[in-house]
């Protein structure tokens, strides 16, 4: 997969690497890290650095540094012979390391459910990837966006108590915290510094699908979906055609709701309907679904061009059906939003995605909406291998 914003990538591992080396210097011997340094929530964040804020929290070791302004050391004194086990957390995807292991925390996203939902599967596939235990999320304090019930929608998304992985403790106290890119975590659990109980967070400004080829390996994603009530919930929407039989379940994202008309981030009507048109020509049995939100910037009438092409527009869904009726079609359209990226994680079955944005290997991808006939060859060849034709 080509990733995007590689010159950012290498300038903050840079940024990263320099503060280590500058702490280095300063201490002037090996154990330059092993300082405590303590970050405050209301340290402000750096421009156009799309990070969560933290909560104030207290690290015996850093790696990296988080693009907060005002940091400074932490008076040691103050945490001596502190003692602070932060459990494991209540998940079926939490015990990768097993009894007594060490245990990996994350940042809470602070925007919309997509993104809370990506960076959620990015901290469990890191903490299976690493072999660590997942303790949950530092919480971002904001538990509605877009009108949407975060912490219900992510326990559906998980199968578990969403509420009980967010670590609600005044100043909590990590042994290594890093800030840092999955690459510099992942290269330290190569040799990792921490050793069985011990606590680690991870803070990132990356949003959730980056580094996800990698980190989102299939038996994860197996894994995954064993433990999503989403994978098991009724799809109501595909009723008919699963009755009829023989046809073809096709969801497709549009991203509409939290855009402005005429948003450089949504993907014009014209390219949604080149694909749906290019699908209904090269399949014969499609039941054709187009999933979005309104939320009071768009009208019902603005999908009549969807509807005009024989396709069930479905507007202002909860999230939970939403997603699992996208994650269980034989094949998902994607828009380039994490909204979709979910369930795209999620399936089993014949994801179709922009080029441009995040994907996973297994994917077929296009550029901005013109399916070809290589494109159409590899959608029947993942609809043949899943036996849904």
């Amino acid at each position: 997969m080509v990733r995007q914003g590689a010159w950012r990538r290498v300038l903050l591992a840079s940024l990263a690497f320099g503060s280590a080396r500058s702490s280095s210097c300063q201490a002037g011997d090996a154990g330059s890290l092993l300082q405590m340094h303590h970050y405050d929530q209301g340290d402000e964040i750096e421009d156009k650095m799309e990070c969560s804020k933290v909560p104030a929290h207290t690290c015996v070791t850093t790696q990296g540094r988080y693009p907060f302004k005002g940091h400074a050391p932490y008076d040691e004194s103050g945490v001596e012979g502190k003692e602070d086990h932060l459990p494991v957390g209540d998940c079926p995807l939490c015990n990768a390391a097993g009894k007594g292991g060490a245990t990996l925390f994350g940042s809470e996203r602070f925007d919309g459910m997509g993104e809370r939902g990506a960076g959620l599967i990015k901290m469990l596939a890191m903490a299976d990837y690493a072999k660590l235990n997942f303790g949950g999320l530092l919480p971002s304090g904001n538990e509605s966006s877009h009108g949407v019930d975060m912490p219900k929608s992510m326990s559906l998304l998980l199968g578990a108590d969403y509420g009980k992985l967010l670590v609600n403790r005044e100043n909590p106290q990590f042994d290594h915290c890093f800030y840092s890119e999955e690459e510099i975590f992942l290269d330290a659990a190569k040799s990792p510094p921490w050793s069985d109980g011990q606590s680690v967070l991870f803070a990132t400004c990356r949003t959730g699908p980056w580094f996800a080829d990698v980190l989102l390996t299939d038996e994860f994603r197996k894994k995954l979906r064993e433990s999503s009530p989403l994978m098991r919930q009724k799809v109501p929407h595909f009723e008919g055609a699963l009755k009829e039989g023989g046809k073809i379940t096709v969801a497709m994202h549009v991203r509409r709701g939290d855009l402005e008309t005429g948003s450089w981030r949504a993907v014009p009507d014209e390219t949604n309907y080149r694909i749906i048109d290019t699908i209904k020509s090269a399949f014969d049995n499609v039941d054709f679904h187009v999933y979005s939100s309104t939320e009071g910037k768009h009208t019902s009438s603005e999908f009549d061009g969807y509807r005009n092409r024989g396709v069930s527009v479905h507007l202002d869904g909860a999230v939970d059906e939403d997603w699992a009726h996208m994650a269980q079609a034989d094949v998902l359209l994607l828009a380039q939003s994490t909204f979709g990226w979910v369930p795209g994680v999620l399936s089993d079955k014949c994801v179709v995605t922009f080029s441009s944005f995040h994907h996973l290997p297994d994917w077929i991808v296009h550029r901005d909406g013109k399916l070809g006939e290589q494109e159409l060859k590899s959608i029947k060849s993942c609809l043949s291998e899943k036996r849904l034709v």
